[in-house]
């Protein structure tokens, strides 16, 4: 599925892709991320830009589920 890292203020999620996307607050409430066990970074400039992840994203939920 991914890494959820955080840097600075901002929440990224981190694909096998080698691609970030910025995870918004209603994107980490509606797809149930939990803030507490994101990875802290200080640079990701060497991953790609994907789209922002802003509301319920099915593929992350079904990717996690049992």
């Amino acid at each position: 599925v991914g890494s959820l890292v955080k840097m600075g203020s901002d929440y990224y999620l981190i694909g096998s892709g080698m691609t970030k996307q910025k995870v918004t607050a209603p994107g980490l409430e509606a797809n149930n991320l939990q803030t507490t066990s994101a990875i802290t970074a200080t640079d990701l400039s060497s991953y790609a830009s994907g789209s922002d992840i802003t509301a319920k994203d099915d593929s992350l939920i079904k990717a996690v589920k049992p």
